[in-house]
């Protein structure tokens, strides 16, 4: 049997390899946290009372950034989240605005146009997931009012009042990100590529959907 201890950015990796004939036939590995401000689930950072409060119909605009809090995957990799307290008073649907701002919009260094892809979810008190309907995620052009980003929507039919906690978190699932095309007055046109990323900016919000 052999233990390999590796520090990364402030995660332990603990890899054991158990071999048998020659061959390994069990490996495992466990993350050791080393860091105050990353947690192992979800469930760890709301019971650490990082939540955020945010009233229902306000909007907000914050970040996913390197002094976020960080969740560790299955795979050892930390990713920075957001988590919002939710207090809801009455049952009913509610409806998800968000807008996430890509990184590098004039900039002419490729490497500096990046976006996140978010993945949301919204949890009950007893951090179960409350099922999200209509879900739909999108790239939209500039308008006269907003700069190009990447917009989700949805509802939630949220059947028993209390408190209930979001959660935004990066989607690092693919390599593939969004782009941009962009028309000039002769008739051609070139593309922006923007990279995933853990990091944006981004407007959210909440409200009671009413019809």
């Amino acid at each position: 049997m052999s233990k390999i201890l590796k520090k990364v950015n402030g995660i332990v990796f603990t890899s054991v390899f158990v071999c048998a004939l020659g061959f390994a036939s069990c490996s495992t590995t466990k993350c050791v946290i080393a860091d105050s401000n990353i947690y192992e689930s979800v469930t760890d950072a709301v019971a650490s009372g990082m939540a955020i409060d945010l009233a229902v119909g306000k909007k907000i605009k914050s970040e996913l950034s390197k002094k976020s809090a960080h969740v560790v995957d299955s795979y050892c990799e930390k990713a920075p989240v957001s988590i919002f307290k939710i207090e809801i008073t009455k049952a009913g649907k509610y409806d998800l605005l968000l807008k996430s701002l890509p990184n590098g919009l004039i900039s002419m260094d490729p490497d500096k146009k990046t976006a996140v892809i978010p993945d949301v979810y919204l949890y009950d008190s007893d951090m179960n997931l409350v099922a999200m309907s209509d879900y739909y995620g999108r790239a939209k052009a500039p308008t006269n009012t907003e700069c190009f980003l990447f917009e989700v929507t949805g509802y939630w039919n949220v059947e028993n009042p209390g408190t209930y906690y979001f959660v935004i978190k990066p989607n690092m699932s693919s390599e593939r990100g969004i782009s941009l095309d962009v028309f000039i007055p002769n008739g051609g046109s070139y593309t922006h590529y923007f990279k995933r990323t853990r990091y944006a900016s981004y407007k959210l919000l909440i409200d009671k959907k009413f019809k």
